[in-house]
């Protein structure tokens, strides 16, 4: 069969071209997670291509190869690999990977993981036009497509998600376009280089047109040829173990299930993975497999929410939508969006977040809300024009809605703020609505200092263990009273620490409660009379002033444990905290341990008990809420390292 002549052309630079390095921005957003991030990206940029409406849009990933005598001309390419290590010596240990594949192959074969999708338009070709979907995929750099329902796709940065997943920064593409016109032709990003005294372009193709467009049907080899509408996708890969395999299809079929379980529910997709099939027949089977049981305690906040989150309960809500009293469902038509759905579940130790989607029905975005009624929700929007407005306010990485991110002439669009408050007082008002009776009858705790831990002991206490904590509580707090339960958490040992908590009321402080936790930080130590505690300084008890309005902090007593666990995402150490009460609005200072003295390491990641991140130097865990027995924080440094931790107290009075 052949390459029908096809091999790599790099355009010539003038000497005055712009070089580019391996160093390519766009990629970023989709490092940490390649098999996650390639999922999101194929998929949705199927669904925005697809051409049947009445019968759901199909993508499949699969392990493929052809035999590598068989392209010569395509090994050609390591030539100007090569040329790449003379040029860029700062990036020689990363071209020295990349040269591995060319001189240690692990066998004859040239091995792809292959993206097809069908009943999709394709990707129409269109002589230098950067927005035609072809020239957009293949042949430019930060363009989208996209222009509606009726474009072949959107790839624009999202892009890179595919090129993350070669080691050589390699594609082929065919595709069959809605009008029946074939379209072949290979893409590689390297960097700007030198050979035989001439500069060369960072990106090559490989087609038998010299590079200046991609070849058709007759022209392409015969490996690659597609009978059908839709696009193959080929990246060139180096083949998987078994083990490793395994690990990245279970990756793939996650993600597929926690970003684009609702698509698959309404029809609209079935996804193939190897031969995994995941559609509206079996997505129940999947579902139940990897998520019956378990609770989604992620934080909204985290940017790995879509590769963590438990979606089981969120997929409930829908499926059971009005079946009984803990399960809601709302149609709306609100100002400016259109129509919308809203689905609730009620559940007592849910952390009362709300999964947002548009059309294509993929996960864009959990937003938190600052209630503790206990649900999980899901807010879907179904207007063609609300659809298109909300994807003005969407990132490259199509993880999030902000004003922001829809620009008029390089200013903010004033629209875009407008669709936010629209979806903020449709999700809030409504749920604010159904949880009206409850919160009538919550219980309200105002004199939480019968809880403190009495003077004497905090004074007492000889404060040399590395792994002891001070936590903090706030009075006047509506909480709920039941507690979490967590049966398989490994048992407390007998560690006391200490927990700095927010109170309203009493002594007002001599630094500001939002100047601490916001970075802020002013010097808590007092003048002449020495009545007030630092970081990590045995506080002191002493009458307070009049009653005043305004925040201080105070001391309760905790036992508690730390255990390091190595993820899939890194290192993470896990703090049990063991609270004798409900406490909310805690807050901690983390110190990693020295061997001479501790430091302020940031943290870049927590999770649990409605924890963030607070501090100039990042190494705060603020917004704490503690429920009577057992809690958990999860926690994960910038260095992504093991180490002692000693949690103390800011304490000032």
């Amino acid at each position: 069969m052949g390459e029908k002549n096809c091999k790599w052309t790099f355009a010539e630079m003038s000497d005055n071209s712009y070089g580019f390095g391996f160093q390519e921005a766009m990629g970023e957003n989709f490092k940490k997670v390649p098999y996650v991030s390639l999922v999101r990206e194929s998929i949705q940029n199927s669904l925005d291509a697809y051409m049947d409406t009445d019968t759901p849009v199909e993508v499949s990933f699969s392990f493929t190869d052809v035999p590598k005598s068989s392209y010569q001309s395509f090994y050609k390419l390591r030539e100007h690999v090569v040329a790449c290590k003379k040029t860029d010596p700062d990036n020689a240990a990363k071209i020295e990977e990349m040269l591995k594949f060319f001189d240690e192959p692990i066998d004859d074969s040239l091995h792809f993981l292959k993206v097809s999708d069908y009943n999709t338009k394709g990707m129409n070709y269109a002589h230098h036009n950067f927005k035609a979907p072809f020239n957009a995929f293949v042949r430019s750099a930060g363009n989208s497509s996209k222009s509606g329902q009726s474009a072949g796709g959107s790839f624009g940065f999202g892009k890179a998600a595919y090129f993350n997943i070669s080691p050589i920064k390699t594609l082929l593409v065919s595709t069959v376009t809605d009008n029946w016109d074939s379209f072949f032709e290979g893409v590689t990003m390297l960097s700007s280089h030198v050979i035989g005294g001439k500069m060369y372009s960072h990106v090559g193709y490989y087609d038998n047109h010299e590079g200046n467009s991609p070849s058709g049907y007759e022209e392409m080899p015969e490996d690659f040829r597609r009978e059908e509408n839709g696009t193959d996708i080929y990246i060139v890969v180096n083949p998987l173990d078994e083990d490793n395999k395994v690990k990245v299809l279970d990756e793939m079929i996650q993600a597929v299930l926690r970003n684009f379980w609702m698509s698959i529910y309404e029809n609209k997709l079935k996804v193939k993975v190897e031969e995994n099939l995941i559609d509206h027949l079996s997505l129940d089977k999947w579902m139940k497999h990897y998520y019956e049981g378990l609770e989604d305690d992620t934080p909204a906040s985290s940017k790995y929410f879509a590769e963590r989150y438990v979606p089981y309960h969120y997929y409930d809500a829908v499926i059971n939508a009005n079946s009984d009293e803990a399960h809601i469902f709302k149609e709306a038509n609100i100002d400016i969006i259109g129509k919308v759905r809203l689905y609730i579940k009620r559940y007592k130790n849910a952390k009362d977040k709300v999964l947002c989607m548009r059309m294509p029905r993929m996960l864009i975005q959990p937003k938190a809300q600052s209630t503790q009624y206990g649900y999980y929700g899901v807010f879907v929007c179904d207007d063609d024009n609300g659809d298109k407005l909300l994807t003005k306010l969407e990132n490259p990485a199509h993880n999030e809605w902000l004003s922001s991110n829809w620009k008029e002439n390089g200013q903010n669009s004033l629209m875009g703020k407008a669709v936010i408050s629209s979806l903020n007082t449709f999700i809030k008002s409504t749920i604010a609505d159904l949880f009206k009776l409850d919160s009538e009858d919550g219980l309200v705790i105002n004199n939480l200092d019968d809880y403190l831990v009495n003077t004497g002991m905090i004074n007492n206490r000889k404060d040399n263990n590395p792994f002891s904590s001070r936590i903090s509580k706030s009075k006047g707090m509506k909480l709920n009273t039941q507690a979490k339960e967590s049966p398989n958490k490994p048992e407390l040992r007998n560690t006391l620490g200490y927990v700095t908590h927010i109170v309203e009321g009493g002594t007002i402080m001599s630094s500001d409660i939002n100047d601490i936790l916001g970075g802020n930080k002013k010097s808590s130590r007092g003048q002449g009379g020495g009545t007030s505690s630092g970081i990590g300084t045995k506080p002191t008890r002493q009458k307070p002033f009049a009653e005043k309005k305004g925040k201080h902090t105070e001391v309760i007593s905790v036992k508690f444990r730390v255990i390091a666990t190595k993820e899939l995402f890194g290192n993470f150490h896990r703090v049990i905290i063991e609270s004798d009460d409900d406490y909310e609005d805690c807050f901690v200072v983390v110190k990693v341990c020295g061997v001479d003295s501790d430091t302020n390491m940031p943290i870049t990641y927590v999770e649990g008990c409605s924890a963030t991140i607070g501090g100039e130097k990042g190494n705060i865990v603020k917004g704490l809420l503690l429920r009577k027995g057992k809690n958990e924080i999860k926690i994960q440094f910038a260095d992504d390292s093991i180490h002692g931790l000693k949690l103390v107290a800011y304490e000032t009075k």
